[in-house]
């Protein structure tokens, strides 16, 4: 899946957010793409489910869920232009980190907010389920050739990517 957004005050700016979902490796794996006439700063946000509890070490992210004991949420984002991340958990001013389940109720969600700079550049995160028995993800690296992105890491001892194209339609290829 991909959404744009074309609507910001810099005249010319447009980012593209991709949704791969890898079935076979528990894995969700989200491009976020900048399109601008000049270098800047921007934020990329995920919003998460509000019974998470979510730790945050540098650009690693590990969010687990009380109930369920051996599984996590491993949450790697690229260290290209990527400056930080922070967790924001029912903000009010601006409003940030809330969760609507039902009509005129709202509760603290966990959102996180990804630093950034750059312009004209894709960056990656990757969203894994995985047991303490499995390998972390490692060397998280996104790469622009011709009409593709090419997003690979590293599992243990395995180099895993997939192949996103960056003009529609939307194609995508496992490495």
């Amino acid at each position: 899946v991909r959404a744009h957004s074309s609507r910001f005050a810099e005249k010319g700016a447009r980012v593209s957010r991709t949704f791969v979902f890898l079935r076979n490796r528990k894995t969700l794996v989200l491009l976020d793409e900048l399109i601008s006439p000049r270098s800047g700063k921007w934020e990329a946000y995920l919003h998460l489910a509000p019974e998470l509890e979510v730790n945050i070490d540098k650009l690693q992210i590990i969010a687990s869920a009380p109930e369920i004991n051996s599984t996590v949420l491993e949450i790697t984002s690229e260290q290209n232009n990527t400056t930080g991340v922070k967790l924001i958990k029912g903000q009010k001013k601006p409003i940030l980190g809330w969760y609507s389940p039902d009509y005129g109720k709202i509760i603290p969600s966990p959102t996180l907010v990804f630093d950034r700079t750059g312009k004209n550049s894709g960056v990656s995160t990757i969203l894994r389920f995985r047991n303490d028995t499995e390998q972390k993800i490692e060397r998280l690296k996104t790469e622009l050739r011709g009409d593709y992105y090419y997003i690979t890491w590293i599992e243990g001892d395995k180099k895993v990517g997939i192949k996103i194209s960056k003009t529609q339609p939307l194609q995508v290829q496992q490495l």
